[in-house]
């Protein structure tokens, strides 16, 4: 089965008019094939390689408007039901009206061009990003070719099928498997500190600060974004942090500094400065 899908996708790599005139039997086996290659090699070789760029060689920068926090049903509705029936029709339906050369050209461009789309789920901005991007974007580079395939071979709603439930099969486990999940438990004679993420909105958010003597006494945080957290304690925009959304509850005996707190939780999450250039004279 994936010997054949392998010998049809690499020809239609090569010649995509050969698929399309070729025979469309027995879509659902072809699709669920894809289905389980692509998320073979998405969580077996790319994610790994992600992770390890992520932590040896450029620390990658969640763009804060991608992690805005929302609820689990709009979550669901916006990353299963309208992405990608809004992202098939955009980057795959065009393809129906292409041939042979012209078809060829199309396929390799809306596949990269889907791919490169994703890149500014990430705020960063080096050069060495851009280097990496082929492999921090490889599984929507795959996934790119691999919808084309399907929807010039069996039709468009068997690509939008394939790309509902990889998104769904990403989306819903990992939200449902790390909600309400406490990183921090730190109890001592002169602060405790409790820290628990969320994958999606359950409650509006809200956050109480005491501030005495330059010090930070109480901070009682409920599902708001660490980078909103960590700006709103400090100075804004002088701090990156993942905006992973949480619950904070911190009470100290005492006032302590803004900076053992910010420490405390840089013990658990990256927290990195933000360079902001200077205007020239």
């Amino acid at each position: 089965m994936f010997r054949q899908l392998f010998n049809d996708f690499r020809l239609f790599v090569r010649d995509p008019q050969q698929i399309v005139d070729g025979p469309q039997d027995r879509p659902f086996r072809t699709w669920l094939t894809v289905l389980i290659a692509d998320l073979a090699i998405t969580t077996v070789v790319i994610i790994p390689l992600i992770f390890l760029i992520d932590e040896h060689v450029l620390h990658l920068r969640p763009d804060p408007e991608i992690t805005r926090p929302m609820t689990f049903w709009l979550m669901v509705t916006l990353f299963v039901g309208v992405a990608p029936v809004m992202e098939e029709l955009f980057f795959r339906y065009p393809l129906k009206f292409a041939r042979n050369r012209i078809l060829k050209v199309a396929v390799y461009i809306s596949s990269v061009v889907f791919g490169l789309y994703h890149l500014p789920n990430y705020a960063n901005q080096e050069v060495l990003f851009y280097a990496l991007a082929p492999i921090i974007v490889g599984s929507q580079l795959l996934g790119g070719f691999l919808l084309a395939y399907l929807r010039l071979k069996y039709g468009l709603r068997w690509a939008i099928l394939l790309h509902a439930v990889f998104n769904a099969l990403f989306t819903i486990p990992s939200a449902l498997l790390f909600h309400g999940k406490t990183v921090i438990d730190y109890q001592s004679s002169d602060y405790s500190l409790v820290v628990t993420e969320y994958a999606y909105l359950e409650r509006p958010e809200r956050m109480r600060i005491s501030r005495k003597d330059n010090g930070i006494d109480t901070l009682i945080v409920r599902q708001t974004g660490l980078q909103v957290v960590l700006d709103s304690i400090g100075n804004p925009n002088t701090h990156y942090i993942e905006n992973v959304l949480v619950d904070i509850d911190f009470k100290a005996a005492a006032p302590i500094p803004l900076d053992s707190l910010i420490d405390r939780l840089g013990q658990e999450y990256r927290i990195t400065p933000q360079v902001t250039e200077t205007p020239g004279h």
